[in-house]
């Protein structure tokens, strides 16, 4: 039996060696720097850069913390430099030691976080101007109370377009969008603008007004509508709406995120026509109160309730003791009608 020439394992094992050297080469540019070829896809492949979009800055440190702890992900094992920071933002970069996790974090871009919104993209470079990037992120929503008769797909990726760059609509479906009283949508938004809280539909010679809800709603101003900032610093007025039915209401809200309750129970105030009933107010606004007594009720719309309330506790208990009073009293009236 034939035995395997010693050489030809020399030259495997030298044919590997050097085919290790050579991934490892690295190249001359005309003025003869060196380039490595491979560090590019290294960095591309474990770093991230990102952009914190909150008038609250944070340090280094504390980044480390809070994110640490909403990736899972440990210390050891991944790391964030701060770039820049301005008014209404930090840019960061950030390495990882694991594809998987940086693969992970990106996978669920944007982060949502109670005074801020992070929003990231994988390293492909450091940017010449950071603010002109990180600037979009997908957002994903509900356009409601759209008339049957109005239901295309040319009109519903122009609604939905008005929040960002259409990435995908429903499928159109006019008995269950009917039903449900809005469609879903999806779109890449861009923060140089205001989120988008409705638009006034042209339908049959007059304006109604299509609320729009988002999914996740962003670290945002409830006065000019943009993201990045809160209420307290913004130096913008209070933007209004039109709803169709010559009202100003305030634009924005908590009421932009999607409740499901509220949401059906909308999407049940409806007349035959399949059109949002005009007795009602868009989800998310207060009715109307038709009387005094409701104004004073709610405290002249400010929040305030004037009249003082018991706690639930004292007023059953309240209930239950009047009841029995009552009782008594009933049952002596009775013996006393029956005795005479």
């Amino acid at each position: 039996m034939l035995e395997k020439p010693v050489t030809m394992t020399n030259n495997d094992t030298s044919m590997e060696d050097l085919l290790n050297r050579t991934t490892n080469l690295t190249v001359l540019d005309d003025e003869g720097w060196e380039i490595n070829e491979s560090g590019g896809s290294e960095v591309n492949a474990l770093c991230a850069m990102g952009r914190w979009c909150s008038n609250r800055p944070m340090s280094r440190s504390l980044l480390r913390t809070i994110l640490g702890r909403v990736w899972g992900i440990s210390d050891r094992d991944w790391s964030v430099e701060i770039k820049l920071t301005t008014a209404t933002a930090s840019f960061l970069v950030f390495s990882f030691k694991s594809t998987k996790d940086l693969n992970r974090i990106l996978a669920k871009n944007p982060w949502f976080l109670n005074n801020g919104i992070l929003i990231l993209e994988r390293f492909n470079g450091i940017p010449q101007n950071w603010e002109n990037g990180l600037s979009k992120f997908p957002l994903s929503g509900r356009i409601h109370n759209l008339p049957a008769k109005s239901i295309t797909k040319g009109n519903l990726e122009r609604l939905s377009g008005f929040a960002g760059e259409v990435l995908e609509i429903q499928k159109i479906d006019i008995p269950k969008m009917v039903s449900k009283g809005f469609f879903t949508f999806k779109v890449m938004y861009d923060i140089s603008k205001p989120i988008c809280p409705g638009f006034l539909f042209p339908f049959e010679g007059r304006k109604l007004w299509l609320p729009y809800r988002y999914d996740r709603l962003p670290y945002m101003c409830f006065n000019c509508g943009f993201v990045g900032h809160d209420t307290r610093v913004c130096a913008e007025p209070m933007k209004f709406v039109e709803d169709g039915l010559g009202n100003q209401l305030p634009g924005y809200g908590a009421w932009l995120k999607i409740d499901e309750k509220k949401d059906y129970l909308y999407s049940q105030i409806k007349n035959p026509s399949g059109v949002f009933s005009s007795n009602f107010p868009p989800p998310g606004f207060k009715e109307k109160p038709s009387s005094t007594s409701e104004v004073i009720h709610s405290g002249g719309g400010q929040g305030i309730n004037p009249i003082p309330e018991f706690k639930t506790g004292v007023t059953m208990e309240a209930s239950k003791i009047l009841a029995s009073f009552l009782t008594i009293l009933g049952r002596r009236f009775w013996r006393k009608e029956r005795a005479g």
